[in-house]
């Protein structure tokens, strides 16, 4: 085993256990490993009582996941956790990686992987109610997704892990379409510049789009005037066609 930490590089991966505790009391055993570089969730898997032949098992499938995307890594950092026996370390070996194990009780050694606890926790799990393993897989499925393909990164000029600076600065810009995850916990906004997006903000069926100054703007129409008077914000049909305008009658 490598006594010396290893440098922050593309080629660096660091893993770590997370627990989750479901409503029925019951608690759920997280292993997840991570980039060091571009911060991605390479792989998340869970167990309600893991041991060390099930976490060499997930040694075997990260490799195998790894091998398909064509990807390879240097150093695994890793705490002293007794869960990391049964093999673990021996079958990454095998394949030219470097295990690295922390100091005793010192997790800000891996700094990055207790980042992504917490960032995790705060803007996941803490949202949800947990109730067995089987949820808990499809949470953490559609969240890592979410983290590694639109989750800004300051260290990463704001862009998510699975997308590079320059990439990102030769996209044109388009409209925004917002999808959400998980019951509308977590929301992603992405532009658009083939698929236009329906104007769902506004639901007068007889208002008009109108071009101005090279943007596209959409204002309502006044049915009731004869000459169609563009009201140019809702609070203002409002005022005309709806309640307020029962009450002044």
């Amino acid at each position: 085993m490598a006594a010396v930490p290893a440098p922050a590089g593309g080629n660096d991966l660091a893993c770590d256990f997370l627990t989750v505790e479901t409503v029925w009391l019951t608690r759920i055993y997280v292993l997840f490993f991570i980039s060091l570089e571009r911060r991605r969730v390479e792989f998340v898997a869970s167990m309600a009582n893991p041991n060390g032949r099930w976490v060499a098992q997930q040694a075997r499938n990260l490799l195998m996941l790894l091998d398909d995307r064509k990807r390879s890594f240097r150093f695994l950092l890793h705490d002293r956790d007794s869960k990391f026996g049964g093999g673990f370390n021996q079958i990454l070996s095998s394949e030219g990686m470097t295990i690295v194990r922390t100091p005793v009780r010192a997790p800000n050694a891996n700094a990055y992987a207790e980042r992504w606890v917490s960032t995790l926790r705060r803007e996941c799990l803490d949202r949800i109610l947990i109730v067995n393993r089987r949820q808990l897989e499809h949470v953490l499925r559609v969240y890592a997704a979410h983290y590694n393909r639109h989750r800004p990164h300051r260290s990463l000029s704001l862009q998510p892990p699975d997308e590079s600076v320059s990439a990102a600065a030769r996209a044109p810009a388009g409209r925004i379409r917002k999808h959400e995850l998980l019951g509308g916990l977590q929301r992603i906004r992405s532009s658009s510049v083939t698929t236009p997006l329906p104007m769902t903000e506004f639901s007068n069926p007889t208002g008009a789009a109108t071009q101005k100054g090279g943007v596209r703007r959409r204002f309502f129409t006044d049915p009731s005037s004869p000459k169609r008077s563009p009201l140019r914000s809702r609070s203002a049909w409002r005022r005309t066609h709806g309640r307020g305008a029962h009450k002044a009658t």
